[in-house]
């Protein structure tokens, strides 16, 4: 199923589910002022809980903006939970 049938339900518990288990466990967020913190919430938010709305090329540079942010390479992001996030809900 595309996480375009997904009920709101299923579209909220990833959401919360992507802060807990992904962006709250990235090594240098539980040190960022909140000003920071914010501003990188708004783009976790928007390059990996967003889906159709931006071009690849937009996501892949929120997503840089987002690890030049926080002071993290792409290969501290932890893809592995997310997707397997994502499949725990699209399958669902």
């Amino acid at each position: 199923m595309s996480y375009r049938d997904w009920t709101s339900g299923q579209e909220s518990y990833f959401h919360d589910e992507a802060y807990r288990a992904v962006y709250n466990n990235l090594p240098t967020v539980p040190y960022l002022d909140e000003q920071t913190d914010d501003q990188a919430r708004a783009l976790f938010e928007q390059a990996w809980l967003t889906f159709g709305v931006y071009s690849p090329d937009q996501l892949e540079a929120m997503r840089q903006e987002f690890y030049d942010l926080i002071y993290i390479q792409e290969s501290q992001f932890d893809w592995q939970d997310y997707r397997d996030l994502y499949s725990e809900v699209n399958g669902s």
